[in-house]
């Protein structure tokens, strides 16, 4: 539904999404500002759920995986909403992508979290 809504404002007027200003400054339309929000929203319940399930496991490595899962999210969530609100400022806007850097990190930790890592992090008793 949302691509569909995007087409057709992109077809009618490109200012629909978004108004370029200048240099770095543009300015994003509403629909697209609510859809990243909604977007947010649903990544956060979504993996508020399922980091929740790896946290509660017995096994070390699982828990690790679901600590770094949620600090992924954190950091996704607080770094989209910069980018959200961060329009034509280029040191917010490098502070975003330096922070949507960071929880990528986070995210390959949490889903693939390396044998290396692994050894670093859980003392075995």
């Amino acid at each position: 539904m949302y691509l569909l809504a995007y087409h057709i404002l992109l077809i009618l007027d490109p200012n629909n999404i978004a108004a370029y200003k200048g240099g770095f400054e543009y300015q994003r339309s509403l629909m697209v500002n609510l859809f990243s929000v909604f977007t947010l929203v649903v990544a956060v319940i979504t993996g508020i759920i399922f980091t929740r399930t790896s946290l509660k496991s017995p096994n070390a490595t699982v828990q690790w995986k679901g600590r770094f899962l949620i600090l992924g999210i954190l950091s996704f969530v607080v770094g989209a909403l910069l980018d959200i609100f961060s329009t034509g400022n280029p040191v917010l806007q490098t502070t975003v992508l330096i922070i949507l850097i960071i929880a990528s990190i986070e995210y390959y930790l949490g889903f693939f979290f390396p044998d290396k890592v692994a050894e670093l992090l859980i003392k075995e008793e």
